[in-house]
């Protein structure tokens, strides 16, 4: 059972992990460099996409953590780099009710009187917590990974 877990763990911090390398490397990127109103258009729209999965993924990761450590009690190597590891992305999660405001206000920008400064506030505001997401979720997969290859 904890195997599955760890599984689930590991498959879900990699889609998490992966997401926020796209958009801090890829996405954000080449979305600065169009004009405001359509890296906004366009981000949007992409994010409606991303929007119907990340949040579960990213809340599976500390949930199957927190049960696999309940089901292998044997605390071990593993057993720690995991307890370390769920801990980061609990640290991930708990910047959420920090990050979803940034999303909301971008959200409601009006894309007709869009103020470009603001935007670019904004917008790179949203870029510091996607970096540490990246940074908390890279953390939490490579334990997770290191514990499953102690196991």
């Amino acid at each position: 059972m904890a195997d599955a877990l760890l599984f689930v763990n590991i498959l879900c911090a990699s889609l998490v992990v992966g997401g926020s390398f796209f958009s801090l490397w890829v996405l954000r990127p080449t979305l600065r460099a169009m004009p405001a109103r359509e890296d906004l258009e366009l981000f949007r729209g992409i994010s409606r996409r991303v929007e119907q999965y990340l949040p579960i993924a990213g809340l599976l990761v500390p949930v199957t953590g927190v049960a696999a450590l309940l089901v292998d009690r044997d605390i071990d190597g593993a057993w720690t780099a995991l307890a370390v590891g769920t801990g980061l992305a609990l640290s991930s999660l708990a910047l959420v009710p920090f990050d979803l405001p940034v999303a909301k206000q971008l959200d409601a920008m009006p894309l007709d009187a869009l103020d470009d400064a603001e935007y670019a506030r904004l917008s790179a505001r949203r870029d510091r917590f996607h970096l540490l997401h990246l940074l908390l979720g890279s953390g939490t997969l490579a334990l997770s990974i290191v514990s499953a290859l102690i196991e």
